[in-house]
């Protein structure tokens, strides 16, 4: 409903109050200034929009006043919430599936490494030097609880 309506509504159900005895007339009166002073704001308003169309059809060049059509729009059904596959939802899936995979990286980070290397070596000089086989085998252990990544590591167990 439009508010004019509803003034003149109101305003006739105040006035019968009043004629009943349970409002006083001093409400009354404020509806029917509420309701007058609706309608000079719909007039103003009115009176405004025709000479906006008159400009226009004056730029325009035209005899006849432009009107803007009206559409009526059709509201959308609402979706479930499980039902809804939007880009979004998608890409936080995935940005939780990468923080989880780097926590396993961090994780395996702090792992002992072992390295195992083998080689064939000979000294520099004549042609038929000694051919020396060998292994090299090396262990790498994290300092865990030293240094500025401490908190980090905390956090990880």
């Amino acid at each position: 409903m439009q508010l004019d309506s509803l003034n003149k509504k109101l305003s006739y159900s105040l006035k019968r109050r009043m004629e009943a005895g349970e409002v006083p007339q001093l409400e009354h009166l404020q509806s029917l200034a509420s309701q007058a002073e609706v309608d000079n704001q719909l007039k103003t308003i009115e009176n405004s929009l025709l000479s906006a169309k008159k400009r226009l059809s004056s730029l325009m060049q035209t005899d006849s006043l432009f009107d803007v059509e009206t559409t009526v729009y059709i509201a959308l059904p609402l979706v479930a919430e499980s039902q809804n596959t939007s880009w979004q939802n998608r890409w936080q899936g995935q940005q939780a599936n990468i923080s989880e995979q780097n926590i396993k990286i961090s994780r395996r980070q702090l792992l002992p490494d072992l390295q195992l290397e083998y080689f064939r070596g000979t000294n520099n000089g004549p042609p038929n030097a000694q051919i020396y086989n060998g292994f090299t085998l090396g262990v790498e252990v994290p300092l865990l609880f030293f240094g500025k990544k401490t908190p980090a590591i905390k956090r990880l167990f």
